[in-house]
């Protein structure tokens, strides 16, 4: 018996209901490339896994499938397909490469780089900081002379 993928019986059932993906897209609000990766099993157009998870339940349940039975089947398959785990890479690093997630993750020899650092503090931060000083420092020296 083979086990058809989530994708595959997702869009049998759109299908069966007489509904095409641009219905479904304007149904659910998925783009209607998600609904093409997701019914393809071309799960690297998705975004990040948590993301893929709930676009396939709504899906599922716009045409009335098992959102639960579709999300298990999408897991099985991307565990399947997933490659080996690298070493020095965190969770989800290893996640987003099992899923072909390649946003913000630059892998080198087994470790990760490329993203960049928040600034701590921005222009605003400081002129707020700036205008606190500078009252206290007016309201001391108007108490002070005073």
């Amino acid at each position: 018996m083979t086990q058809e993928t989530a994708g595959a019986l997702l869009r049998d059932k759109r299908v069966k209901a007489g509904l095409s993906a641009e219905d479904i897209s304007k149904g659910t609000y998925i783009r209607k490339t998600y609904i093409d990766a997701i019914e393809d099993s071309r799960y690297d157009i998705l975004p990040d896994p948590v993301y893929a998870r709930g676009l396939i339940r709504n899906y599922a349940l716009y045409i009335g499938c098992d959102p639960a039975d579709m999300i298990k089947r999408f897991d099985q398959e991307v565990a399947a397909s997933a490659p080996p785990i690298q070493v020095g890479l965190n969770r989800r690093d290893v996640r987003r490469i099992r899923m072909g997630m390649k946003s913000g993750v630059q892998v080198v020899n087994g470790k990760t780089g490329g993203r960049r650092r928040r600034r701590s503090f921005g222009r605003a931060e400081w002129l707020i900081i700036l205008f606190l000083v500078g009252s206290v420092t007016v309201f001391w020296i108007y108490m002070f002379w005073m």
